[in-house]
């Protein structure tokens, strides 16, 4: 019969550190490993450092987090190497603090959560571009951040690490943007050029925001997500020639932006400016034509014929799996019309359909149905797909039963498939 070995016993560090491994999530179980004996501590506080989080609910918590870790790391600078990732929430005065003390040389993750740098000088963003331009760094993340401008965000961004693979920009807002004003004659028509196309109106027009341009080894991004906020900005900014990332070689993109209020105008400056900002997504889309695979876009309400970002086969050639999010009554008729350019020239072998409820209130004149979309995904003719995936959130604490009924209330026929997979969120 097996006897347990004392804890005084040693153990191979490989295994202490497989075996600690599989509880990178589990602080307390770390630190009961760490406290129990002296010989787990250095493998335990390795893998508690291998992601560090300054996500304290308040701020004496946090206040006290940075300190103690500041401390121990600068007791034990031997384990500043084994530090992956970083995420900081709030605090830019914190951040600041942390990296004037400790040096970070490994970091492969960056983190910026509800961070807001109004009225903060670009000079001193030193930490955070310190960070980001470690050769080791491969994710940046900024979530729910706000900048002045373009500017104070290049300053920050604007010099990656040429081995960052991977961005990520939800929620991240700008204060100040830049949308032309057009000259108008005294009956309030646009003035136009030989061109059709309206003429600036320069002593209404706000100074142009100057960048220069990027003169280092830009970063080849394979995954992008630009989610809500100033996605339609952030989208112009990654296609200038400031920008220090290099879009060509994109494989992943996710692109979430509503635009109801925008594409329901009806003025013709409103018009030009929708049409300014289509340009410039629909640019960052042909810089990847070749090469993107997985798609996950953003069914926007509202959208006039012509406006729809195309992701035919034509555009997209080599698209594998696509996701169409925020579905709901008002964006049916963008979602047919994507479907409907899938054509049997496409290599789409997963298509996932996330239903949305948040709009339900705005619907007015929806043109088309549920039925017509289920219709037109049961007539899809796609060699290579092998399935569907329906995400539906729950309403009212509803069972799992209840959304599948929802489910097969939406989508009769696709629902029918036994290659048809919903997901309850």
């Amino acid at each position: 019969m097996a006897v347990m070995s004392p804890v005084s016993e040693s153990i191979p560090t490989e295994v202490l550190d497989t075996c600690l491994q599989s509880h990178l999530d589990d602080h307390e179980t770390l630190l009961a490993a760490a406290l129990v004996c002296k010989d787990w501590t250095p493998v335990a506080q390795r893998v508690l450092l291998k992601s560090i989080k300054f996500n304290q609910p308040n701020m004496v918590a946090y206040d006290r987090a940075v300190t103690l870790l500041s401390e121990l790391l600068e007791e034990k600078p031997e384990l500043i190497p084994f530090i992956r990732e970083v995420e900081f929430l709030w605090s830019h005065r914190w951040l600041t603090i942390f990296f004037e003390r400790i040096e970070l040389s490994s970091v492969e993750s960056f983190t910026l959560k509800e961070m807001s740098y109004l009225q903060i000088p670009a000079e001193d963003l030193e930490a955070e571009r310190r960070l980001v331009k470690l050769p080791s760094m491969t994710t940046v993340d900024l979530t729910g951040c706000t900048f002045e401008d373009v500017k104070q965000l290049t300053a920050l961004l604007g010099e990656c690490g040429p081995n960052v693979k991977k961005l990520k920009l939800h929620r991240v807002c700008l204060l100040r943007h830049r949308y032309p004003v057009f000259k108008r004659d005294n009956r309030h028509n646009l003035i136009t050029d030989s061109h059709g196309y309206p003429i600036e109106d320069e002593e209404r027009f706000p100074p142009a925001i100057k960048l220069d341009p990027f003169t280092g080894e830009r970063a080849k991004i394979e995954k992008l997500e630009l989610v809500r906020g100033a996605a339609v900005l952030l989208a112009t900014w990654l296609i200038w020639d400031s920008s220090p990332f290099d879009l060509t070689g994109l494989k992943s993109l996710r692109y979430e932006e509503d635009g109801y209020e925008r594409y329901k105008a009806q003025e013709d400056e409103q018009r030009f400016r929708i049409q300014s900002d289509r340009a410039a997504v629909t640019t960052v889309f042909e810089k990847c034509a070749s090469t993107l695979e997985h798609l996950e876009i953003y069914a926007a309400r509202g959208v006039s014929e012509g406006d729809e970002i195309d992701i035919s086969p034509k555009a997209l050639p080599n698209l594998k799996t696509l996701t169409i999010a925020g579905l709901c009554p008002d964006s049916i008729k963008t979602a047919i019309h994507w479907v409907a350019s899938l054509t049997s020239d496409s290599r789409i072998h997963h298509l996932t359909l996330k239903v949305s409820f948040g709009s339900l209130a705005v619907r007015k004149d929806a043109t088309q149905t549920w039925t017509d979309l289920d219709n037109a995904l049961d007539d899809l003719n796609l060699p290579f797909l092998q399935g569907f995936e329906v995400k539906i959130p729950r309403k009212n604490k509803q069972s799992e039963e209840e959304v599948e009924r929802r489910l097969r209330k939406y989508f009769p026929r696709i629902s029918e498939r036994e290659s048809c997979k919903l997901v309850v969120l």
